[in-house]
């Protein structure tokens, strides 16, 4: 992907890169790496709605309330409190999923950045927890 305000100095890149490695221009992009490009005369809009979707859709919370805050203030998680996960590779998957979306939504990026300590050993409170930050 080649992003430059300059049609000129585009058309000679591709040019070059042509003559160099042989490409295909093949306009622009509309989805990359699972994040969806929208472009319009002024702006470049990246998301990441439909990767959102299905993960609130995996985790079955498309149909939960939305919350104003990723973490609930009265939650103090520490690493020993609470009964362990039997699979904590979903809570590891979750944890991976949310982090890959911090790249639009850095919103939730500290919420993320907290749970994701717990990864060694997560119990049933952080994925309760990691559910809200979903919502």
């Amino acid at each position: 992907m080649i992003f430059y305000s300059q049609a000129i100095e585009i058309a000679s890149l591709k040019s070059f890169l042509d003559n160099t490695f042989k490409i295909k221009d093949l306009g622009y992009a509309h989805y990359f790496l699972g994040i969806e490009i929208l472009i319009t005369d002024t702006e470049l809009l990246l998301t990441q709605r439909k990767f959102t979707l299905e993960l609130l859709e995996e985790f079955r919370s498309d149909s939960s309330s939305s919350v104003t805050c990723p973490l609930d203030y009265n939650t103090k998680l520490t690493s020993h409190d609470g009964d362990l996960l039997p699979y904590p590779s979903t809570y590891r998957r979750l944890i991976g999923k949310l982090n890959f979306l911090t790249k639009t939504r850095p919103d939730i990026a500290f919420s993320v950045q907290h749970l994701s300590k717990f990864l060694q050993a997560p119990r049933k409170p952080h994925i309760k927890a990691t559910l809200h930050v979903l919502r």
